[in-house]
C-alpha cells in the first residue's frame, strides 16, 4: 500500500488540468472528446508499464494473491517483449493471441460481427451469411392448405392438440362433436330426410364405411386415409431439403434469441440505424460530437458521464482498500445540487481559480446536499504547488534503481529525500531522534531568511546535569572543528552570556587535553586597529584577564612577528592607583629569574619612563647590558641576562642559557638540549660577527626535530644559517619539537 501511495501522489504531482471535461498531461490543449490525452512534451517518451521478467511474473508468491478480482491487472514481460493481462486464473498476452486462445478466455463476442470470413469447407467451420443464405433460398414451408391440396390423405393419422373450433369453417375436435351429438335424438333416416336433408350440423353414427363415390363417409373411413400422413417440423423439411425454391418466410416472429432467423423488419432497422448513428468511426478511433454520452444513465448531463464507476482497469484488492474507482465517483452536481453517490470514495473537481480538488464526502444515504459537508483531502492549485490535508502515506523506492534528485522514501521509521548522489535522512527534525549517516554533506542545513533566529535550544530544567548543547568531532583534520561559527554582518560571531546573577561560573570555557592551544584568537584585516582580544569589567572588583597555568609552561607568552611593526608587543596601562604591572615570584626555592628581559635590538632591554617623583625602578638583581631609565629611578643588587658569548667552533647548550651569542670568525656548530626536558623553554641563537662567508650549524639532540611553527611538515634534525641572513632566532621547546618561533633579518649588505 505504501507503494501504490507514492505512485499514487507521483501521478497526481505530474498532472496538469486545462478544460472542464479533459485532463492532459504534457498539453495544454487536451482532446476535448478525450478524458484524459498524455502526451510527451519532447516527443521521446511514452507509459511504462510494471516491468518483471517471465519468472518474476509467474513466480507463485506473486500469482497466489492474484483472483479473479484482480482481472484486468497489466504487466509487461521484459523476456518476451509483450504486455500480459490477468484473467479468470491466467496471464493472456496482449499481442500475437490465436482466436482459439482468445475464445479459451472469453467466447462472448459482445454483440460484434466477425467481418472478412471465408466460406466453411469442413463440418465444423463457421458458416458465412452468404452461405446460410444461399442453403435457404430455396427452401418454402408449405401452409397447412397448401399441404391438403397436394395430398389430403390423413394416412390414418389424428391431429392431435385441436383446439375447439370458433369459426364456422374451423376443424371440429372429438370432444367438441361429442358434446353436441350427446343430446341429439336421431330420427329415422327416413323421417329425417323427409324433413329435411340439412344435417343441422349433426353427426351421422355408426354409418357403414363408403363404397361408391357419393357414400358418405365415415370418420373411421376419413382418420383411415389420413392416419399415414405425417407433416414434417421446419427442422425436418430442412434437413430433407433446405432449397427455398425462390419462396418467402412469412409471418415470422421478430428474433429474440441469438440463434433465432432475423426478419427483413429487424435488419432494416439495425442497417438503419447503423447508417443514421451519430457515432463515426475512423481506422481504430470512435468519436461522437452530437450531444452528452451516459453510461448508467439515460439523462447524462456532461459530455461524458459515468453514473457509477470509471475505471482504467479493474483492479479490485479488498484487502487493501483498493476498489477500482480513480476518478469522480463520489459526487456530482444535479443542476441545483451538490450531491454524493452512496458509498463513493473519491471525486476530483476542477475549480475556476484553477485549483484542482480531491473531495469526499462519505456516508451511508445517497442524493443528499453536501454542499457544506465535503472536504478536501488534497488541492493541486494552479501556481504548481501542492496541499495535503490529513496523512500523507509515502513509499520505500530506496531499492530502485531509477531514481531522480527529489524523490522521497520511508523505510525502518525513516523519511529519507534523495539528493541525487545520496539519500538523507529527514527524520532529524522530529525530535528525539538518534542516528548514525554516512554522509557527504551537512546532516542538518537550516536558513532563515526572516528576523527571527536560525536555532534555539532552551534546557528548561533546574536540576538538570547535562549540557544545553554537545558538539563533538573526533576528525584528525587539523582543519576540521567542532563548532565554526561565521558572521557576514555586523554583530559578533559568538556571543556568552549568564543571565543569573548568582552563578559563578564562566560565561565561556575552552578546554583542552592536546598538544594545541585550548583558545585561539585572529584577525586577519589589514585595517583594523582593535584588538585581537578585548575584555572590560563592567561592573565587580574582578580582574580583567585572570591567567593561571599547572604545568610547566608559559602563563603568557606575546610575540611581535612583524619586523616592520613599530608597536609594542606588550602595554599595560592603568588610571587607577594601583600598581600598572606586578611581578611576584613567590617560590623561595627557584633560581630563575622573576622577570627576564632579552634584547637583540640596538635600543635599551628595559626602559622606563617615570614623571612622577618616586623611584622608578627597584630591583634585587644585576642589570648588566643596555638599560635607559628615565625619570628618578633607584637600582640594589645585579641584574643577570644569563647570556652566553662563545667563540668555540662546537657549543653544546645548558640548561642555564637563554642566549647564545655567536662571535668566532670560523663556522660554528651549536647543539640544543633534549626538548621534552625543559618544556617552554626559549632560546635566542644571536650571531654576533655578521660574515657573509660563515655558516653555522644548529642541531637537536635525539629524536628531536625543528619545526617552523604552524608547517608541521617541516621537521629536519639539522639547520644552517648563514651571517649574512639570519642574525637572530627564537627557539621554544614543544615535546620533542625545538619550534622557530621568530627570526631577526640581518639589514647590513
Amino acid at each position: 500500500m505504501k507503494k501504490l501511495s507514492l505512485l499514487t501522489l507521483v501521478f497526481i504531482f505530474s498532472m496538469s488540468a486545462y478544460a472542464q471535461n479533459s485532463m492532459g498531461i504534457g498539453t495544454e490543449t487536451p482532446n476535448p472528446n478525450a478524458v484524459l490525452e498524455i502526451v510527451s512534451p519532447s516527443g521521446n517518451q511514452g507509459i511504462l508499464i510494471p516491468r518483471y521478467t517471465t519468472a518474476e511474473r509467474t513466480a507463485t508468491a506473486f500469482t497466489s494473491n492474484l483472483t479473479d478480482t484482480d482481472n484486468g491487472l497489466m504487466v509487461f514481460d521484459t523476456d518476451e517483449g509483450s504486455l500480459y493481462f490477468w484473467y479468470s486464473g491466467v496471464w493472456v498476452a496482449a499481442a500475437n493471441q490465436t482466436f482459439s486462445e482468445m475464445l479459451a478466455t472469453d467466447s462472448d463476442a459482445g454483440a460484434q460481427n466477425i467481418t472478412n470470413l471465408a466460406d466453411p469447407v469442413n463440418d465444423q467451420d463457421a458458416a458465412t451469411k452468404a452461405y446460410v443464405d444461399t442453403l435457404f433460398a430455396g427452401i418454402v414451408i408449405p401452409t397447412f392448405s397448401e399441404q391438403l391440396l397436394s395430398d389430403n390423405d390423413a394416412g390414418a393419422s389424428s391431429i392431435a392438440n385441436l383446439a375447439n373450433p370458433v369459426d364456422a369453417q374451423d376443424a371440429a375436435t372429438k370432444s367438441y362433436v361429442d358434446t353436441l351429438v350427446g343430446g341429439i335424438v336421431i330420427p329415422s333416416f327416413s323421417d329425417l330426410l323427409l324433413q329435411s336433408d340439412d344435417a343441422g350440423a349433426s353427426n351421422i353414427t355408426n354409418l357403414a364405411d363408403p363404397l361408391d363415390g357419393q357414400d358418405a363417409a365415415t370418420k373411421s373411413y376419413v382418420d383411415t386415409l389420413f392416419g399415414g400422413i405425417v407433416i414434417p417440423t421446419f427442422a425436418e423439411q430442412l434437413l430433407s431439403d433446405n432449397d427455398a425454391g425462390a419462396s418467402s418466410i412469412t409471418n415470422l416472429a421478430d428474433p429474440t434469441d441469438g440463434q433465432d432467423a432475423a426478419t427483413k423488419s429487424y435488419v432494416d432497422t439495425l442497417v438503419a440505424y447503423s447508417s443514421s448513428s451519430p457515432w463515426t468511426i475512423t481506422g481504430s478511433d470512435l468519436s461522437y460530437n452530437l450531444g452528452n454520452v451516459g453510461v448508467g444513465t439515460d439523462a447524462p448531463i456532461s459530455p461524458f458521464q459515468v453514473q457509477d464507476k470509471l475505471h482504467f482497469f479493474d483492479f479490485v484488492v479488498d484487502s487493501m482498500g483498493i476498489d477500482g474507482r480513480i476518478i469522480a465517483d463520489n459526487m456530482y452536481y444535479d443542476g441545483a445540487a451538490l450531491r454524493n453517490v452512496q458509498d463513493g470514495r473519491l471525486s476530483f473537481f476542477y475549480m475556476t481559480d484553477g485549483n484542482i480538488e480531491f473531495l469526499t464526502a462519505d456516508s451511508a444515504l445517497a442524493d443528499e446536499d453536501r454542499f457544506n459537508q465535503i472536504e478536501t483531502t488534497l488541492t493541486l492549485k494552479s501556481n504548481r504547488n501542492a496541499e495535503f490535508r490529513g496523512t500523507v502515506e509515502i513509499g520505500s523506492v530506496q531499492d530502485s534503481t531509477d531514481l531522480s534528485s527529489g524523490q522521497l522514501a520511508y523505510n525502518g521509521g525513516s523519511l529519507y529525500l534523495y539528493t541525487g548522489a545520496e539519500w538523507k535522512d529527514l527524520v532529524g527534525l522530529s525530535l528525539p531522534y538518534q542516528s548514525t549517516v554516512n554522509g557527504v554533506s551537512n546532516l542538518l542545513d537550516l536558513e532563515n531568511t526572516g528576523n527571527g533566529s536560525v536555532a534555539y535550544f532552551n534546557l528548561n530544567n533546574s536540576t538538570s546535569t547535562s549540557n544545553a548543547v554537545n558538539i563533538i568531532t573526533n576528525s584528525s583534520d587539523p582543519g576540521s572543528s567542532a563548532l565554526y561559527v561565521n558572521n557576514d554582518g555586523f554583530g559578533p560571531a559568538a556571543e556568552f552570556n549568564i543571565t543569573s546573577s548568582g552563578n559563578n561560573e564562566y560565561a565561556m570555557a575552552a578546554r583542552t587535553v592536546g598538544v594545541g592551544s585550548a583558545a585561539y584568537f585572529e584577525t586577519n584585516n589589514g585595517s583594523s586597529s582593535t584588538p585581537t582580544i578585548s575584555g572590560n569589567v563592567v561592573n565587580g572588583g574582578g580582574s580583567v584577564l585572570d591567567l593561571a597555568t599547572s604545568g610547566t609552561g608559559r602563563i603568557a607568552y606575546l610575540s611581535n612577528n612583524n619586523a616592520s611593526n613599530s608597536a609594542n608587543a606588550f602595554t599595560v596601562t592603568s588610571s587607577g592607583s594601583g600598581t600598572t604591572a606586578l611581578f611576584s615570584n613567590s617560590n623561595t626555592g627557584t633560581f630563575n629569574n622573576t622577570v627576564q628581559i632579552i634584547n637583540a635590538g640596538n635600543a635599551a632591554g628595559l626602559s622606563i619612563q617615570n614623571q612622577g617623583a618616586t623611584t622608578s625602578f627597584g630591583l634585587t638583581n644585576t642589570i648588566t647590558g643596555n638599560l635607559n631609565v628615565v625619570g628618578n629611578h633607584s637600582t640594589t643588587g645585579a641584574v643577570s641576562s644569563n647570556a652566553i658569548t662563545t667563540v668555540s667552533t662546537a657549543y653544546t647548550v645548558t640548561n642555564s642559557d637563554h642566549i647564545i651569542v655567536l662571535t668566532a670568525g670560523t663556522n660554528q656548530t651549536v647543539t640544543l638540549p633534549t626538548a621534552s626536558t625543559t618544556p617552554g623553554r626559549e632560546l635566542i641563537i644571536m650571531l654576533g660577527a655578521i660574515n657573509p662567508g660563515l655558516t653555522h650549524t644548529i642541531q637537536v639532540t635525539g629524536v628531536d626535530n625543528f619545526t617552523y611553527e604552524g608547517y608541521s611538515n617541516a621537521t629536519p634534525q639539522t639547520m644552517t644559517t648563514a651571517s649574512g641572513g639570519k642574525v637572530m632566532m627564537t627557539l621554544r621547546a614543544v615535546g620533542n619539537n625545538w619550534f622557530i618561533v621568530s627570526t631577526v633579518l640581518s639589514t647590513n649588505t
